[in-house]
């Protein structure tokens, strides 16, 4: 599965859904390549607690997959009879394939931040300028 190539290492998910529960936001490692270029193995991400309501379609998001964290761009909501989202449906932006759809009690926040220290490359680049 697509999903599972681009998670956040965390030693219990339910450890981070209770800090974003009492904290409104974490920061996380991040690994994986399904969102390259923009994300990178080794970045860490601030997740922000965030209702299905709020959460809008090209956002990147996090979401529970099959018991594992996963930060993917948001396709689609799909909503119920009332008007409400129900369903989100997510992709990586190097994934061929969009993710399952998840029921939106899946959402856990979206990706308010990144954070990147700069790679050997970038700092030789910068001491040229």
């Amino acid at each position: 599965m697509d999903a599972e190539s681009c998670s956040i290492e965390a030693a219990s998910l339910d450890l981070v859904e209770r800090h974003l529960a009492e904290r409104e936001e974490v920061v996380l490692a991040f690994s994986g390549c399904s969102m390259l270029p923009l994300f990178r193995p080794g970045d860490r991400v601030r997740i922000s607690r965030a209702s299905a309501a709020a959460v809008r379609e090209g956002e990147v998001v996090a979401v529970r997959i099959e018991d594992r964290l996963v930060l993917h761009r948001v396709l689609a909501i799909h909503l119920d009879d009332g008007g409400r989202p129900r369903l989100v449906v997510t992709k990586g932006d190097n994934n061929l394939r969009p993710d399952p759809p998840v029921a939106v009690e899946q959402l856990l926040g979206e990706v308010a931040e990144v954070y990147r220290r700069p790679s050997r490359q970038e700092l030789a680049l910068a001491s040229v300028m």
